[in-house]
């Protein structure tokens, strides 16, 4: 959000509950540097920080499970590609025994 006009405390709840919590918390920012005596918007921006960084701690956990499984995966690939390399080395020194 850009329009400062919009950058209200029911704007920044609704954008939380929606799960915006970046936009969110932006306008939270911006509401506390007009008036930095308000609790109660100073505890909502803490909690959607919070929420920031659990969810990026959860991608960033997300991310790593499927980098690990990839790696499993790429590792099976090889061997298997390895493998089938012999049999075909196997099949080739046959033929030249008969």
């Amino acid at each position: 959000m850009e329009d400062p006009l919009f950058y209200t405390e029911t704007m920044a709840r609704l954008l939380a509950r929606q799960g915006k919590h970046r936009e969110a918390a932006e306008i939270y920012r911006h509401l506390l540097a007009r008036n930095d005596r308000r609790p109660e918007i100073r505890q909502a921006l803490a909690a959607l920080e919070k929420q920031i960084a659990k969810g990026r701690s959860e991608r960033q956990q997300a991310t790593a499970d499927l980098f690990g499984r990839w790696t499993e995966l790429m590792l099976r690939l090889h061997n298997t590609r390895r493998l089938a390399g012999c049999l075909n080395a196997l099949k080739e020194r046959r033929r030249g025994a008969s």
